[in-house]
């Protein structure tokens, strides 16, 4: 998103949707999000370690299955990523399971 503001393009095209014109203020709107969302990721693996199941699960309660658990999971290593190059979490391993902690 930091190389297409960079373009100080005009207009751009979603994959979906509706044209983007104001492009400064929706990467603006996604990064916000992104930050929300990794807090909220941080807060959930607190003190303990998680797996990325648990964790997606505790991200997104299923209430009924409204989340998609294949899109959850990736929405919640997308995030687990992006903080693990942040150096805000690492990775432990025990019985091949991949378990993130804060660091």
């Amino acid at each position: 998103m930091t190389r297409i503001r960079l373009l100080r393009a005009s207009k751009a095209y979603p994959g979906h949707g509706k044209p983007i014109l104001s492009i400064d203020s929706a990467i603006d709107r996604q990064f916000s999000r992104m930050a929300k969302r990794s807090e909220q990721v941080l807060g959930i693996l607190g003190a303990y370690g998680l797996s990325t199941f648990s964790e997606t699960n505790k991200l997104f309660p299923s209430n009924g299955g409204r989340y998609h658990t294949w899109l959850a999971l990736s929405v919640t290593l997308g995030h687990l990523g992006w903080l693990r190059v942040l150096n805000c979490v690492r990775t432990r391993h025990n019985a091949g399971i991949v378990y993130w902690e804060v660091q």
